[in-house]
This record gives structure tokens, sequence and C-alpha cells, in this order.
């Protein structure tokens, strides 16, 4: 299979992700990554533990 995509009358090279940039990527997800998990602990537990105690009796 050939690389090139057909524009028009043009056949423009496909592009690549270059290997810096994918990791820079992953860098950037990781540095993301522990407010996301605690956004998401610190606002889902509750949420889900009130769904919870709604539906069952607590004493």
């Amino acid at each position: 299979m050939n690389p090139e995509r057909k524009i028009g009358s043009e056949t423009v090279p496909a592009r690549r992700i270059a290997k810096g940039a994918t990791k820079e990527a992953i860098a950037g997800y990781l540095f993301a990554a522990p407010a996301i998990i605690g956004f998401l602990v610190l606002t889902m537990y509750p949420m889900l533990a009130s769904l919870y105690y709604s539906f069952h009796k607590i004493t």
C-alpha cells in the first residue's frame, strides 16, 4: 500500500507522528493523571455512596 493520499490532482505524503511527540503526550497524561484521579475519587465516591445509601436502610 502506498503511504500517500491523493487529494485533487496532487499526491500528499501521509502524516506520521514523530517519536518525540508520542513521548511528550505520554508525559503530559502522566502529569495530569494524579489530578484527574483525585478529582474522580473525590467526586465519584461520594456520589456513588449517596446513591447506595438512598436505596438501603442504614441504621
